[in-house]
């Protein structure tokens, strides 16, 4: 969580700085620099995760082949305590997938 407020905090002052450039004209193109200095805050933030993150993938695997054989009216039977919109999302997904 508290990389979360730290990455929204760089964000907005990553916003403030290109506003003070683009105010005294040493930026030009200011979308490219927005983009830019974001995207690198982005990727900064995505190389500096734990090693824990990404350890529910199997889970995820496990729901999503579930969800793919059973019918739309079926996922909201299910009584397992799971959230029926993001089951349906995965549902949605499964449509698109068009692997084994």
């Amino acid at each position: 969580m508290i990389m979360h407020f730290i990455l929204l905090i760089s964000l907005i002052f990553i916003e403030i700085v290109i506003y003070l450039f683009q105010k005294n004209k040493a930026i030009k193109n200011v979308r490219f620099a927005k983009v830019f200095c974001m995207g690198l805050a982005l990727f900064v933030f995505a190389a500096l995760r734990d090693s824990s993150v990404g350890i529910d993938v199997p889970g995820y695997c496990k729901l999503f082949y579930e969800t793919k054989r059973y019918d739309v009216i079926d996922i909201f039977s299910w009584k397992e305590g799971r959230d029926p919109v993001f089951t349906v999302f995965v549902k949605a997904l499964s449509y698109i997938y068009s692997g084994h």
